[in-house]
């Protein structure tokens, strides 16, 4: 009898552990920022400004995170037909082209959005900020500008 209490008490708190484990996990997971948001904060570090109180940096993060989301929104079904495309016994070259060029204009179109938002980040910025930002757009390795350049290259 005491080893089936035993046995059960083990059980119960193992059950108890997982339950505990997996709510912080997906407790975190939900308040995990989209990378358009970590690369923002990681950008605002590197000009000196506060992300939340910078009211230009706050509108050009708004409007490039509108930007991709509409990108996506847009494109993806495009790239879909692409793929399918893909997939067929005999893909159609020429329709693949004709496809692809969808998906370069609505590029440029967010892409233009983009860069209009960057335009009129720079007016408003100081000097040592638009310095620091142009070299780091210049530095395409850099992650915290990758949503940046989506407006510099369709």
């Amino acid at each position: 009898m005491v080893e089936i209490l035993a046995v059960l008490s083990v059980a119960l708190n193992l059950l108890a552990l997982g339950a505990y484990l997996g709510s912080n996990y997906f407790q975190t997971s939900q308040h995990r920022l989209s990378i358009v948001d970590r690369r923002f904060t990681d950008l605002a570090r590197e000009l000196g400004v506060e992300a939340a109180t910078d009211p230009g940096l706050t509108a050009l993060h708004r409007a490039v995170k509108i930007a991709v989301e509409v990108r996506h929104a847009r494109a993806q079904p495009v790239v879909d037909d692409i793929l399918a495309e893909f997939g067929k016994p005999t893909p159609d070259p020429e329709r693949i082209r004709v496809l692809q060029d969808q998906v370069i204009t609505i590029r440029r179109a967010t892409g233009d959005e983009v860069l209009t938002a960057l335009v009129t980040y720079l007016q408003q910025a100081t000097p040592e900020q638009r310095q620091k930002l142009i070299a780091l757009l210049r530095d395409r390795k850099d992650p915290g500008t990758m949503p940046l350049r989506y407006g510099l290259a369709p």
